[in-house]
C-alpha cells in the first residue's frame, strides 16, 4: 500500500548513512534573515483518463487533471540544531465524474541536531489523500494519515556506522468506502508501530556491507483479530557513487505471528528483498532497475488460509538528456500479487470464490522541456494493464495529457 510503504520508509530510510551535518544553505531558497523557503509548483497529468474507475466493464472516459503548489521550509537555529518543514496543497479534478474530485493536502515538520559523529532527529506528518492505496484496489479513497517518529544515527570508528529508528502511525480510510463487497475503511484503518537498526560495515570509500532487523505490529482498527507482528533479519550492500553504479540491495528473512488465536494461525515465515540500483552511462543518461518481494496484509480476507498477500515486482527506468534542455524519462514495470487461500468478490456477474493471483503491468514515459532552469513542462502517458482469475479485476487504462513542474 502506496501510504502506509512511504510512511515506513521515512522510519527506516538511509540510516546507514554517514552522519554529516547538514548545509545551512539550501539551493534555490528564498531567504528571509536566517529562514529559507522553497516554493514548489506539480501539475500532472492534464489530460485524458480512459478508464476513470478502473472498471472492466462499462469503461468511463474523462478529462482529468491533479496537483498544487507546495512550500519547504529551512531554519537552522545554531549550535547543530535546525528545523525543517513544509507542506503541500493539491486537487484531483474531473471534468464529468464530479465523485472523484477531492482537496489533498499534507503538513511535515522535523527537528534535528548534527555533531561530528552523531545525528539526532524527531520528526511528524499529517496528510490528507484521495488515491488508489494499492494494486490490491481499484478504486480511489479518501485517507487521513499520521505519523511521529525518532532516529539516531552514529558513526562507531572509521568504518562502523549504526542507525536506529522508531515511529507510530495511523491510517483511516473514508466511512463510505468499499471494493467489491469490502468494507476498505474495516479493511485499511490501522495503527502501525516500527523499530528498526540497521548496521553498515565500509568495505571501500563507496561500498558498505549492511545487516538490518526490525519489528512492526499492525494493529487494526475495526477487526482486531487480523493484528499480526512481523520481524525482519536480513544483509546486503550498498554502494555510493556519482559516476558510476550506485543504489542498495538487502534481503532476508521476515517472521509473522497473529496478535489473537482466532486468527487460526502458527508463526510463519517468508523471504524479502528490496533492490534499488542506477547505473550512470555518462552525464545524460542513467539506467535503474529495482526488485521487491515482501508479504504483506491484505485487503480482501480469505474464506481459509492467512489474511496476506505475496507481492513481487521487478521494474526498470530511463532517465535521458536529449539534447539542451529536453529530456525522456521512461519506466516500466510487472508485479505478481497471490493471495494465501481463496477470497469471496461481489462481481458484476454476483459472487465468486477463488485465489488471487494477478499480473500488472505498468508502463510510462514523459517527454519534458526545462525552462528557466527550474520550470518543466512535459508531455506524459501512462499505461496499466492488470490480468486476473477474477473477470471484474482484468482491467486496462491509459492516461495522457501534459505535466509542469516547478523544483528550485
Amino acid at each position: 500500500m502506496v501510504l502506509a510503504a512511504s510512511l515506513c520508509a521515512a522510519g527506516r530510510a538511509s540510516l546507514a548513512a554517514e552522519p554529516t551535518p547538514p548545509s545551512d544553505t539550501v539551493p534555490g531558497a528564498w531567504r528571509l534573515g536566517p529562514l529559507q523557503l522553497v516554493p514548489r509548483l506539480h501539475i500532472g497529468t492534464v489530460g485524458v483518463d480512459t478508464n476513470v474507475f478502473y472498471t472492466a466493464i462499462d469503461r468511463r472516459t474523462d478529462f482529468t487533471a491533479a496537483g498544487g503548489p507546495g512550500l519547504d521550509a529551512v531554519l537552522p537555529l545554531g549550535g547543530g540544531f535546525r528545523v525543517t518543514g513544509g507542506g503541500d496543497l493539491g486537487y484531483v479534478y474531473f471534468l464529468r465524474t464530479t465523485s472523484q474530485r477531492r482537496m489533498t493536502g499534507d503538513g511535515r515538520a522535523r527537528l534535528e541536531w548534527s555533531g561530528v559523529h552523531l545525528l539526532v532527529a524527531a520528526d511528524g506528518f499529517y496528510g490528507k489523500t484521495f488515491a488508489r492505496p494499492s494494486l490490491e484496489v481499484d478504486r480511489r479513497v479518501g485517507e487521513t494519515a499520521q505519523r511521529a517518529g525518532g532516529e539516531a544515527r552514529v558513526r562507531l570508528g572509521p568504518r562502523l556506522r549504526l542507525g536506529l529508528a522508531a515511529s507510530g502511525a495511523r491510517r483511516e480510510v473514508d466511512a463510505d468506502a468499499s471494493f467489491l463487497g469490502s468494507d476498505l475503511r474495516r479493511g485499511l484503518s490501522e495503527d502501525l508501530y516500527r523499530e528498526a537498526v540497521d548496521l553498515a560495515y565500509a568495505l571501500t570509500p563507496k561500498t558498505s556491507l549492511i545487516v538490518l532487523a526490525d519489528g512492526q505490529q499492525d494493529r487494526f482498527l475495526f477487526e482486531d483479530d487480523r493484528d499480526v507482528d512481523s520481524n525482519r533479519l536480513g544483509g546486503g550492500f550498498e554502494l555510493a557513487s556519482t559516476t558510476r553504479l550506485s543504489g542498495r540491495a538487502v534481503a532476508g528473512v521476515r517472521r509473522f505471528r497473529f496478535a489473537r488465536a482466532s486468527a487460526g494461525a502458527r508463526p510463519e515465515s517468508a523471504t524479502f528483498a528490496a533492490v534499488d540500483m542506477a547505473y550512470r552511462l555518462g552525464p545524460r543518461t542513467v539506467l535503474g532497475a529495482s526488485y521487491r518481494r515482501d508479504r504483506e496484509n491484505a485487503l480482501l480476507r480469505p474464506e481459509s488460509g492467512l489474511p496476506l498477500l505475496d507481492e513481487e515486482a521487478v521494474g526498470v527506468r530511463v532517465e535521458k538528456r536529449l539534447f539542451g534542455p529536453l529530456d525522456l524519462r521512461l519506466r516500466a514495470s510487472l508485479t505478481r500479487l497471490r493471495g494465501q487461500g481463496p477470497v469471496r468478490i461481489e462481481g458484476s456477474s454476483g459472487p465468486t470464490v477463488g485465489v488471487r493471483a494477478d499480473r500488472v503491468r505498468e508502463a510510462s514515459g514523459d517527454l519534458g522541456y526545462t525552462f528557466f532552469s527550474h520550470l518543466r513542462l512535459g508531455l506524459a502517458a501512462s499505461w496499466l494493464e492488470r490480468r486476473s482469475p477474477f473477470a471484474d479485476l482484468g482491467i486496462r487504462g491509459l492516461i495522457l495529457g501534459g505535466t509542469l513542474g516547478y523544483e528550485p
